[in-house]
C-alpha cells in the first residue's frame, strides 16, 4: 500500500493523474485486509487522495463523487474532524459544477465546527469558511478569522497547509483591495504548495494573483504569470482553469488593440465555455465581446445574459462582478468586509 501511495505521487508529479488516481484504486483494495479501525481511516484518506487528485486534473464530479463517500464514511466513523475535511473539499470540487451542493456543503461544514474538540482545527476550519462566505455571500467580514487560520498553518509547520491558506487569504485581501498584499501572499502561497507537491491551489494562487496584479498595474508581471499558469493548467488537464487564463490573454488582445486576433479567438473561447458550462468564463467572453465591439467603433452593448449566465451571476456575486469591472476596466466592487489585517509570523518552534 505503502508502495502505491507513492506511486500515486511520482504519477501526480508528472500531471498522469489517471495513473495517480487507478494506483490509488489499488491501495483502496488493499485496505480491506487491514484491521476494521485502521481499515476505515485509511479508506477515508485514499478516498480524499483520489478525490483531490480528479480535482487536479479538472475533473471535478469524480472528485466530489469521492469526497462524498470519504465524508459518509467519516460520518459513520464518528470523525468529525475528516468530515468536516471533507465537507469542504466537496464544496472546492462542487463550486466548479453545481453551486447549490458547494453552498450546502460549507452548510453542513460549518455546523460540524462546534463539536471539535480542537481549537486548532476550528481555527484553520474558520478561516476556510470566510473564504466561502466571501465567494458565496459578497462577505469579506470574516478577513480576520482567514488572517487567524493563515497564522495557525504558519504555527503548524506544516509548509503545505501555510500555502493553502496563503491563498484563500489571499483572496480575501485582494477583495477588500489589498492588492500589492494580496499578490505577494498568493505568489507565497503557490511556491509553498507546488513544494508540497499541491497542484491545484497553485493554479487557484496564480488566479488571485493575476487579477492582483491587474488591479496593481503591474503588467509586466501579469504578462509573465498568465503564460505560466496557463501552461501549468493546461499540463494538468484543467481544461477550466486553462480557458479562464486563455480569456485574460483575451482581454490583453483587446486592451492592446489586437482586434482581429481577439474576433476570432473570443467566438471559440465562448463556445468552449458553454461546452464546459463554466459560467465565469462564459461571462468573461461576452464581456470581452461587447468590449471588443466598443474597440472596434461600434456602439456600447449591454452584456448579454442568458437563463444559465444570469443563474451564475446571482450565485457568484464576487467572481461575476469582478470579471465584468475586469473587462470593462472599471475597478473593482470591493467586498463587505471590515479592514484587513496580516497575520504576525509564527515565533519559531523550539525543538
Amino acid at each position: 500500500m505503502r508502495y502505491l501511495e507513492l506511486l500515486a505521487r511520482t504519477d501526480a508529479r508528472r500531471c498522469a493523474h489517471a495513473d495517480s488516481a487507478a494506483a490509488l484504486t489499488r491501495a483502496l483494495a488493499l485496505v480491506e485486509g487491514l484491521p476494521e479501525a485502521d481499515r476505515k481511516r485509511r479508506s477515508i484518506e485514499l478516498l480524499l487522495a483520489r478525490g483531490s487528485t480528479w480535482r487536479t486534473a479538472g475533473e471535478m464530479a469524480k472528485a466530489s463523487a469521492d469526497y462524498e463517500e470519504s465524508a459518509r464514511r467519516a460520518a459513520e466513523a464518528g470523525d468529525r474532524g475528516l468530515e468536516l475535511r471533507a465537507q469542504l473539499l466537496i464544496a472546492s470540487a462542487t463550486s466548479w459544477i453545481d453551486f447549490e451542493r458547494c453552498k450546502t456543503a460549507v452548510a453542513a461544514a460549518r455546523r460540524l465546527l462546534p463539536g471539535l474538540a480542537d481549537e486548532e482545527t476550528r481555527r484553520l476550519a474558520r478561516g476556510v469558511l470566510a473564504y466561502w462566505d466571501l465567494l458565496i455571500d459578497g462577505d469579506g467580514s470574516g478577513v480576520e478569522a482567514s488572517a487567524d487560520a493563515l497564522e495557525q498553518a504558519r504555527a503548524s509547520g506544516d509548509a503545505g497547509l501555510e500555502g493553502e491558506h496563503a491563498v484563500r487569504h489571499a483572496f480575501l485581501l485582494l477583495a477588500a483591495d489589498h492588492a500589492e498584499e494580496a499578490a505577494t501572499l498568493a505568489r507565497r502561497g503557490r511556491e509553498l504548495c507546488r513544494a508540497a507537491d499541491n497542484a491545484f491551489d497553485p493554479m487557484v494562487g496564480a488566479f488571485v494573483e493575476v487579477l492582483a496584479l491587474l488591479r496593481s498595474s503591474q503588467r509586466d508581471r501579469f504578462d509573465e504569470l498568465l503564460g505560466e499558469a496557463r501552461r501549468h493548467a493546461e499540463q494538468n488537464g484543467h481544461r477550466a482553469f486553462a480557458l479562464l487564463f486563455s480569456m485574460l490573454s483575451h482581454w490583453r488582445d483587446v486592451e492592446d488593440g489586437e482586434v482581429e486576433r481577439a474576433a476570432v479567438s473570443l467566438p471559440a473561447a465562448l463556445e468552449e465555455a458553454r461546452t464546459l458550462k463554466h459560467v465565469l468564463s462564459e461571462r468573461l467572453a461576452l464581456t470581452l465581446l461587447a468590449r471588443l465591439a466598443e474597440r472596434r467603433g461600434g456602439p456600447a452593448r449591454a452584456l448579454p445574459l442568458d437563463e444559465e449566465l444570469a443563474r451564475g451571476a446571482r450565485e457568484r456575486p464576487v467572481l461575476m462582478q469582478w470579471i465584468t469591472d475586469l473587462a470593462r476596466q472599471e475597478k473593482p466592487t470591493p467586498a463587505r468586509s471590515r479592514p484587513a489585517s496580516t497575520p504576525k509570523r509564527a515565533r519559531p518552534r523550539r525543538n
